[in-house]
């Protein structure tokens, strides 16, 4: 009997070691089928297998080794084994997203075993979703003088996120309220010049950019005398036109001024003739006294 049961354990210790060494030199992984499409806002939710020709020594181990997942989606290990992933989250951005996913798993014998697969996921728009965008435009500013001007945005779900993409701000400018949808450009410009920059909002479900340029002006240059809409030459025509509404004021004047010579020559008229008559009345009186 003894015997007996010497002989069985001994059938089953080899039975287990050719397994063992079996699963080992077997081990094969397989990756099938593809993940489904989404849409923005929605939840979405799917699983990928594995499969696996016997059991390895460790728990798989799942990557992303290049491309990228969807914004919002994450990829989750599932299943007593971990032979399953769970992508999983929210869309919260549309396009089309390339990634390949990698599995690993390691033999004793034939050491750490892997495949890979490619996939392809393309992300819709939500239509009961409104898109963000960003509308106005930042006016020229004139250096040491403050500034303070403000632009908006339409669409989008709070909260709101307000960044600079490209370019460099006014020296001396900064921007204020980035978490709201209106973003305001103030401070005190220091440096003259044209700026060029993009500003970028975004929420959870998409972003919008804008280019704007603006020109940070010098107070202290001299107009343009070409330019007829430089404001110092308009100043400049006015005074000019006030000059000669003076001098014609003064020639006005001066010409009163003549006729009153005029009336200095009646003066003397009179003067003479009064003279004439007085001296009519004179010898006119000795004659008389002649006769």
């Amino acid at each position: 009997m003894k015997k007996y049961l010497v002989v069985v354990l001994a059938v089953i210790l080899a039975g287990v070691f050719c397994a063992s060494s079996s699963w080992a030199t077997e081990l094969r992984m397989e990756m099938q089928g593809d993940f489904p499409d989404g849409t923005v806002g929605e939840r979405y939710r799917s699983y990928k297998d594995v499969k696996i020709r016997y059991v390895p020594d460790d728990y798989p181990i799942w990557e992303v080794v290049s491309g990228t997942l969807p914004p919002g989606l994450t990829l989750n290990k599932r299943g007593w084994l971990e032979t399953s992933a769970l992508l999983e989250g929210t869309p919260t951005q549309e396009g089309s997203y390339r990634f390949t996913i990698k599995v690993s798993a390691e033999s004793r014998v034939s050491g750490v075993v892997t495949v890979a697969k490619e996939f392809v996921i393309t992300i819709a728009e939500n239509p009961d979703i409104p898109k963000i965008a960003i509308y106005g435009e930042f006016p020229d500013g004139v250096k040491d003088q403050t500034y303070s001007n403000s632009i908006d945005s339409s669409g989008g779900t709070s909260p709101l996120s307000w960044s600079l993409a490209s370019g460099n701000l006014p020296d001396g400018l900064s921007l204020k309220g980035t978490t709201t949808d209106k973003v305001t450009l103030s401070g005190t410009p220091t440096k003259t010049g044209e700026f060029t920059f993009s500003l970028t909002v975004e929420d959870k479900y998409g972003k919008a950019t804008k280019k704007f340029t603006m020109t940070i002006n010098d107070d202290s240059n001299p107009p343009d005398p070409d330019d007829p809409n430089d404001n110092d030459n308009n100043n400049n025509d006015d005074n000019n036109n006030n000059d000669n509404n003076d001098n014609t004021g003064n020639h006005t004047e001066n010409t009163g001024g003549g006729g009153g010579g005029g009336g200095g020559c009646d003066v003397a008229g009179s003067i003479s003739a009064l003279v004439l008559v007085l001296a009519g009345l004179f010898f006119g009186q000795g004659l008389k006294e002649k006769l």
